[in-house]
This record gives C-alpha cells, sequence and structure tokens, in this order.
C-alpha cells in the first residue's frame, strides 16, 4: 500500500447489471439490454474496471452490486421513483411493477446497507466514480469536456458543495499534467442532479463530513463501436489512481 492510499474510499455505484434477486425476470420490460449494455446504456460501462485503483494504490474499494435502473443508491431514498424506478426517462424499466412497498423494502436491504458502509469510513477522501456518453438522453446539456470533475450538488432549490475548491483544483491539475489532449472541466455538468452520497457524506463548511471528489469520464475515452479498448482503459486508470494519490498527498501537507 502506497503512503496516503488507505484515507482513500473509492465508491463505484453504477457499474452493476445485476438485479437483485427479488426482482424476477418476467416482471421487466423488453428493454434490458438498451439499459445495461448498449451505446444508450444507464450502465457506467467498465467503471468498475476504470476505477478499480486497489491493486495500484491500495485503497478502498465499495461496488454496489445492483444495477441503477433497479435501485440507484445515488438518489435520495425518500424520492421513491428515482431511488427504485418503475420508468427512465419514460421508457418502462418494468412489464409487471412492483408494489411501493415493495420497493421500499428493497432500498431498505440493500441501500441503507451500502450507506452504513460508506459512513464508517474515518479517511481524508471518498472518490465518487462514474462514466457518461456524449449526445447520452440524460444530458441535459452538451458534455463540453471529456472529463467533468464536480463538488457541487443541487439539494432542492440549494446549491451544495461537497469538497473543497483547493482540494478538487489539486485533482484536476494533476489530471492535466498526464493527460494534456485531454479536456477536463470542473461542475460543466450535472449540476442539477441532485446526489444523495455526496450530500450525506461530503464536507461542509463547518468541518463535518468527509470531501467528495465526483468523477464522469467520457466512454469514448475507452470505447469505440461498443467494445472495450483495454488498453486506454487501463492507461486511465493508471493516471487516475496516481493523479488521487498524489492529490491526497498535497492536501494533507496542504492542511497539515
Amino acid at each position: 500500500m502506497k503512503k496516503g492510499a488507505k484515507n482513500i474510499l473509492v465508491i463505484i455505484p453504477h457499474a452493476s447489471r445485476a438485479r437483485p434477486k427479488e426482482i424476477k425476470a418476467d416482471w421487466l420490460s423488453g428493454h434490458q439490454e438498451r439499459f445495461l449494455s448498449s451505446n444508450e446504456a444507464e450502465t457506467d460501462r467498465y467503471s468498475d474496471k476504470l476505477y478499480n485503483f486497489q491493486q495500484l494504490i491500495g485503497s478502498r474499494q465499495l461496488l454496489f452490486p445492483y444495477s441503477q435502473i433497479f435501485l440507484n443508491v445515488c438518489r435520495r431514498p425518500s424520492k421513491l421513483n428515482e431511488s427504485c424506478p418503475l420508468n427512465i426517462r419514460g421508457v418502462d424499466v418494468y412489464k409487471i411493477k412492483p408494489s411501493v412497498i415493495f420497493r421500499k423494502e428493497l432500498i431498505k436491504k440493500y441501500c441503507y446497507k451500502y450507506y452504513d458502509k460508506i459512513s464508517r469510513f474515518n479517511g481524508v477522501i471518498i472518490f465518487n466514480g462514474h462514466t457518461t456518453i456524449a449526445g447520452h438522453s440524460s444530458l441535459k446539456e452538451k458534455l463540453r469536456h471529456r472529463i467533468v470533475i464536480s463538488n457541487i450538488t443541487k439539494v432542492g432549490e440549494k446549491t451544495r458543495k461537497f469538497a473543497p475548491d483547493d482540494l478538487v483544483k489539486i485533482y484536476v491539475n494533476e489530471l492535466r499534467k498526464h493527460l494534456p489532449g485531454v479536456t477536463i472541466g470542473i461542475n460543466s455538468a450535472y449540476m442539477d442532479v441532485d446526489e444523495y452520497i455526496c450530500d450525506k457524506f461530503g464536507w461542509r463548511n463547518n468541518g463535518s463530513g468527509i470531501p467528495i471528489i465526483h468523477q464522469e469520464t467520457d466512454e469514448g475515452l475507452y470505447i469505440k463501436n461498443n467494445k472495450l479498448d483495454r488498453k486506454k482503459l487501463n492507461k486511465l486508470r493508471d493516471i487516475f489512481a496516481e493523479a488521487l494519490l498524489e492529490t491526497v498527498n498535497k492536501y494533507a501537507e496542504k492542511n497539515n
């Protein structure tokens, strides 16, 4: 384990394509392939590999085991249609819709278990790893950067900052050193999304919480014609891991 790595928790909430065993296959609509693996996928494809830094630097990791089309652990549990959706932007997940009680029980059983694991982390930084697809229907604006780093989310009508600006700038500068040909933006997309994990566990001005770096990586950097380019993915993974480790160490030095 490299110095500082024990102070990093990497969470990967949207990589899985699995469904909870309680949801029966014959309940599902005919749109599963679209949701799970196509160019229109809701899945953050290969994010479990892209952000797997454990063997590289020895950081800790939490992978949510179910697809976000069944349980979106990044959405507020009280908003049932977002955290356990029946449809996604008008496309049905189910042909036989599970009940409200059933969906609430799934959230209680699986999402809260994941939140509990995050709550036990007592380190310096949480890294929240996601991927995006340029032109995807979930984007309300044009994707202006291949990598988007965020520390702001919208909670109701209020803007919530979940990591200090100086921390984010350190990480982005580290990325830019090693990815000179890749555009990297800060808070340039997804600002209208209520990111529950970032809100619940992230840093606050009063000193509580843990700084969270939220990253969206354009899948076009490592997927072409719907096929994974393993060499490109591995290069990105290595750069992200080292940049994150360098960020933790520089941030710790700055604040000691």
